[in-house]
């Protein structure tokens, strides 16, 4: 029995032995294919990379023929005025750029040369202008392949334009260029498709070496004009090959009569004249079979077709590189082989050992992966509430060590078990329930205070009770809540603002209509009877300055519900424009404020209205004096800031990322956290009766919300206030700025006598008095109450009338849709809008329907009459 035993354990070695050289052998022939597809991977990738070098020359010279066909069609009187620095070159027979020095630097312009007498020929002087004008694309081109030795246009009229400069000694036009392959592979006869095209190899009569062309046919109006073109030598192209040096492969570049255009790898000794002529079976072989890898000559070859180029790769790798690849691959896995089995040997003589030490290494795996939990984890006498156990999560947390622990009862760690009787209760429901689940708060020894979530599982084993708790933190859930709670007050903040704008609306609509009613009676009796009656003039002045009042603060309260961008908001640059509100400001705010700013050394750029900027920093410097009682501080700064993470005090939004920072500060009593929340509220003031309206912040975050800002607050009691208006940075420069229009501009009455109006208003009052005003400036007015009227007396009198002043809202049709189905008809008559609420007309619909202005009621005559002769103006 023993031979036996031994006789099956030999068969059972030698089948390993031979199951293992198999896996050898197959490992090793897989390693060969592996690296032949490696091989092959990388052509096809050169020829990618080779393929887009070319690719990326033809385009350049198909951006340079864009140039020059577009410099043909219109050069530009500045390079036409080039054209008088052209003159006769001495000692050559031709013409050239002698009206400039030679510079100092080949490469600071170009050079142009022409044969024969300059002829006053306006189509060969727009082409020269054009040849001239091309020096900032041959500076690109130059940029773009710093190795290119020239840039040039060749003229069929004799003459050429070449970058970097070139003296008249060294090279001038003659007709032999004509006679060179890089001009003539651009004739029509050989390019009859007028594509990009890279010329056949020659050498540089410069001394630069061999080189290629990479040139485009220029065509004007159907003719052909020229070429233009740069060159590029065989080593710049060869320098794409250059990761293939140490690879031991050899890469060829040839063209199709077989000549060298680049080559790289061990033994290639530089540039062999023809890849024909020294290895003529080679060349045929990657000729024959292009995109497939044969076996010639002790190596393997793939060869591949260059796309845009009459250009073959051909990658060449010897066998017995593969096949030392293949051996390298495969000794890793022979050593290890090796290993195993003396492993194997090894772990049948310890096996028995391995039996003894299985439970231990369980056990410090179990005890490992306790550890490595998250969650804390604590097993618990229910008897004695002494801990039996605890993972190092639980030591972490509570900042003992393990002996430590199980010196410890649960009550000695603090929290709301730190009573025995707690802990009691606690027991009795594990024990009857079988688990538990509750939160415990409370603060450890040192300090920490802690929020966690108990588990506790009642367990026995062979009559030993013990509890067993997981405890997981989550104080991340926690303020995971509190964030929740943040976004709900945002989400109500927004409805808030929404139900404030609705009503807004709605308010301003009534309220603008019944104040223009107002204002036209009042304006018409100051016309009729203030100049015989000065005391009645002035109670009409106290009318007329109630109205323009109660209209700011309807348009605050508009600016401050609907959050609207202004048409005129465009980039500013801050520090100027803050300094100039901040001068107007110094005049409104007493003299026992100190202004402090702080302004950056450059600075930023915002888009916004100067209006609404005016109202933000008027609003909260005026709100800073109050607090103040004309008695403190303010500073004003401006300075770019990144944030990480903040909430707006407006939107309860989170703010991160770069902005322009606007700080107004003061040294006033704070903001007490009770009224905090409700700061940014129309109408709500912490000001006595009549002090005060509650319309500043409102307004200011009415405007952020117009320009997608933000404001943070930072305040205590006592401590002043400071707030941060962020608005997004502009990368747009701050337009030049237009006069503005003189006095007696602005003042210019209006001429509408005899002008026929339509006007169409639903308020009885408004329409009579806009009437009897707009007759009285010797206007003929056909008044209508409804749209549906109005649109019935166009139809009838279609032509007549030369300017519609229209309500926007109307019952039954609204003035949009009234100009909307007058322009079916009628394309010239001016259009003028009238709102009581500022409701949005869309920028596409006024310029769609070309309606003039839109007015927002209550408007004076003099706004009126202003807006009509613009209209008519138009």
């Amino acid at each position: 029995m023993p031979a036996r035993a031994r006789a099956q354990t030999l068969l059972v070695r030698l089948a390993i032995l031979a199951a293992l050289l198999g896996g050898v052998v197959l490992h090793g022939l897989v390693a060969i294919h592996g690296e032949v597809a490696r091989f092959e991977h990388r052509s096809e990738r050169l020829a990618l990379l080779l393929g887009a070098v070319t690719h990326r020359a033809l385009d350049t010279a198909d951006a340079l023929r864009t140039a020059a066909e577009a410099g043909l069609a219109d050069p530009g009187p500045r390079a036409l005025d080039r054209l008088r620095l052209l003159g006769p070159v001495p000692d050559q027979d031709g013409y050239g750029l002698v009206g400039l020095a030679p510079p100092a630097r080949p490469e600071a312009r170009l050079n142009l040369t022409g044969e024969g007498v300059l002829e006053d020929d306006p189509a060969l002087h727009r082409e020269l202008a054009m040849a001239l004008a091309l020096e900032p694309a041959f500076r690109w081109v130059r940029r773009a392949y710093p190795q290119t030795p020239w840039v040039y246009y060749i003229s069929a009229r004799g003459f050429m334009s070449l970058y970097p400069y070139l003296p008249f000694d060294r090279l001038f036009m003659s007709e032999a260029i004509h006679d060179f392959e890089l001009y003539a592979k651009g004739l029509p006869a050989r390019n009859p498709h007028r594509r990009p095209y890279v010329s056949e190899v020659y050498l540089d009569a410069a001394g630069r070496g061999p080189m290629v062309t990479f040139g485009a046919p220029v065509y004007g109006e159907g003719r052909f004009h020229g070429i233009v073109g740069f060159d590029l030598t065989l080593d710049r192209i060869g320098a794409y090959l250059g990761p293939e040096q140490g690879s031991g492969d050899r890469v060829y570049v040839v063209d199709m009569t077989g000549r060298v255009i680049a080559a790289a790898g061990p033994e290639t000794g530089g540039y062999p004249a023809s890849l024909a002529e020294s290895r003529p079976a080679l060349f045929a072989l990657a000729r024959a079979y292009q995109g497939v890898t044969k076996m010639f000559d002790g190596a393997r070859v793939h060869s591949v077709q260059l796309d845009g180029v009459p250009w073959l790769m051909v990658h060449e790798r010897a066998n017995w590189r593969i096949y030392r690849y293949a051996l390298l691959a495969t000794l890793p896995l022979v050593l290890f082989l090796c290993v195993l089995l003396g492993a194997i040997t090894i772990f049948v003589r310890e096996r028995q050992r391995q039996r003894n030490r299985e439970s231990e290494r369980s056990l410090r795996r179990f005890r490992h992966l306790l550890d490595c939990s998250t969650d804390m984890i604590a097993v618990v006498d229910p008897r004695t509430a002494r801990y039996l156990d605890a993972n190092q999560t639980f030591c972490d947390f509570v900042g003992r060590s393990a002996p430590e622990i199980l010196e410890r009862r649960v009550t000695d760690l603090g929290g709301a078990l730190g009573s025995t009787a707690r802990w009691t209760r606690v027991l009795e429901r594990v024990r009857r329930d079988g688990r538990l689940t509750f939160e415990l708060d409370g603060q450890l020894a040192d300090g920490r205070s802690f929020e966690v979530e108990v588990n506790a599982h009642h367990a026995s084993t062979e009559g030993e009770e013990y509890i067993v708790t997981v405890i997981r933190d989550i104080s991340e859930r926690k303020r995971a809540e509190t964030e929740r709670a943040r976004l709900q007050r945002a989400l109500q903040q927004a409805q808030k603002l929404e139900a404030i704008g609705q009503l807004t609306s709605g308010i301003a609509h009534d309220f603008n209509n019944t104040l223009a009613s107002i204002q036209w009676v009042a304006e018409l009796a100051r016309r009729q009877f203030g100049a015989q009656e000065p005391r009645l003039d002035a109670q009409l002045e106290q009318v007329m300055a109630a109205v323009n009042g109660a209209r700011a603060l309807v348009r605050q309260l508009l600016v401050c519900s609907r959050g609207e961008r202004s048409e005129s908001a465009r980039p500013l640059l801050l520090v100027p424009k803050l300094r100039e509100i901040l001068s107007m400001l110094r005049s409104v705010l007493p003299a026992t404020l100190e202004i402090v700013t702080e302004w950056p050394a450059r600075s930023p750029t915002v888009t916004v209205d100067p209006i609404h900027l005016q109202q933000l920093l008027m609003n909260l410097c005026i709100n800073a004096r109050d607090a103040m009682q004309g008695v403190g501080r303010i500073s004003v700064g401006v300075r770019l800031r990144h944030l990480e993470q903040a909430e707006c005090a407006i939107c309860h939004e989170q703010v991160r990322g770069g902005w322009a920072c606007i700080r107004v500060s003061d040294s006033g009593p704070g903001i007490a956290p009770s009224v905090r929340d409700q700061i940014f509220e129309p109408f709500f003031t912490t000001k006595r009766l009549g002090e005060g309206a509650g319309m500043g912040l409102a307004v200011v975050s009415g405007i952020m919300r117009t320009y997608g800002g933000h404001v943070l607050i930072d305040t205590a009691p006592g401590g002043g206030a400071c707030f941060d208006i962020l608005l997004p940075p502009s990368a747009e420069v701050e337009p030049r700025s237009t006069p503005e229009p003189t006095s007696a501009e602005r003042a210019e009455p209006v001429d509408i006598e005899g002008l026929r109006v339509l006007l169409v208003e639903d308020e009885p009052v408004i329409l009579h008095h806009l009437k009897e005003t707009l007759i009285g400036a010797g206007a003929r007015v056909e008044a209508c109450a409804d749209a549906a009227t109005a649109l019935a007396r166009f139809e009838q009198d279609e032509g007549g009338f030369e300017l519609l002043i229209s309500d926007q809202m109307m019952p039954g049709m609204s003035g949009l849709e009234l100009v909307r189905r007058i322009r079916r008809n009628d394309t010239g008559i001016a259009v003028l809008m009238l709102t009581g609420d500022g409701c949005a007309i869309k920028q596409a619909d006024l310029v769609r329907l070309r309606i003039a202005e839109v007015l927002l009621k209550p408007v004076t005559w003099d706004e009126l009459a202003a807006a009509i002769a613009r209209a008519l103006s138009r």
